[in-house]
């Protein structure tokens, strides 16, 4: 009786065997994938962050190379390593897929077979787990570019400005003894300021500064030779709010610049910056809040 029952067991445990090589197939492929509501760009730059697999799953993932629209990685699952590649595939402007895939190598042994299944599940739950997790942290923009950007619109379409030129970047001082100049022509024009002074700096080759500085104001007023009245009309502005000194703002307008180029985005016309904080009352950089706005098509 108990050899029947032993003969039994052996010829269930090699049935088994037989039924596990011929249905693993070996190689044994994973593979998955998920679509992010990103910029193809913005997707490869935030993947290709080890710090964000690090916050989103500490430990488990390693980048290893980073090629075109590829990225590969290193899966750790306990003692055990997993090369596996991901490939970014552009669906529109906004929207991209990312695909993942993995090869395990050929084994014969059956049982072999069965420990790279189990190891082949663990390591797809990791991987479409924290891809998943990628999908809801690029859904929030600023997780991408370091500050929140949404497209709106301004009120404010009366101004009035003055343009001048400097050979360094203009000192908050003299930025601010032409806001002041402004506030004095527009009391006694009889309109008043509606909204924070707004400031554009540019230039082509360092050598010279081209700045302007404004206004918003309640009416239409009479321009003069060195303060002009502009009606802004009213359009779409890709816009952040900004806490920071110059070199943080100056870094939000090359982001800013990255955010047109990976959304296919065309400027209307010069950027600008409603200063909130009075940087003449306000020394501390790091407590100076600033609004960007770029005109967008």
């Amino acid at each position: 009786m108990r050899m029947r029952i032993f003969v039994a067991i052996m010829f269930i445990i090699v049935i088994a065997c037989i039924i596990t090589y011929f249905l693993i197939p070996s190689p044994l492929k994973i593979s998955g994938r998920v679509n992010l509501v990103t910029s193809t760009n913005g997707a490869y730059r935030t993947l290709t962050r080890q710090e964000v697999w690090d916050t989103l799953s500490r430990g488990n993932f390693s980048i290893t190379k980073k090629l075109v629209n590829t990225v590969e990685l290193d899966v750790k699952n306990e003692n055990f390593h997993f090369p596996v590649s991901l490939v970014l595939i552009p669906l529109s402007k906004d929207s991209v897929t990312v695909s993942w895939s993995g090869e395990f190598p050929e084994v014969l042994n059956p049982l072999s077979k069965i420990r790279q299944y189990g190891l082949a599940a663990s390591v797809s739950e990791k991987m479409n787990t924290a891809l998943k997790k990628f999908q809801a942290f690029v859904r929030e923009n600023e997780n991408v570019y370091g500050f929140h950007i949404e497209e709106t619109s301004t009120k404010d379409t009366f101004l009035i400005a003055f343009r001048f030129k400097s050979l360094t970047y203009p000192p908050d001082e003299l930025i601010y003894s032409y806001i002041k100049k402004l506030q004095t022509f527009a009391k006694a024009a009889g309109v008043s300021q509606t909204s924070p002074p707004m400031l554009n700096v540019s230039t082509i080759d360092s050598t010279l500064f081209n700045n302007m500085v404004a206004i918003p104001i309640s009416g239409k007023v009479e321009g003069t030779d060195s303060i002009s009245f502009i009606r802004m009309v009213p359009g779409r502005f890709l816009t952040a709010e900004i806490k920071g000194g110059p070199h943080t703002i100056h870094n939000a307008h090359k982001t800013m610049i990255q955010y047109f180029i990976d959304f296919n985005r065309i400027s209307m016309a010069i950027p600008f910056d409603y200063l909130v904080t009075d940087r003449l009352l306000e020394k501390d950089t790091t407590k100076w809040i600033t609004r960007v706005y770029n005109p967008v098509y």
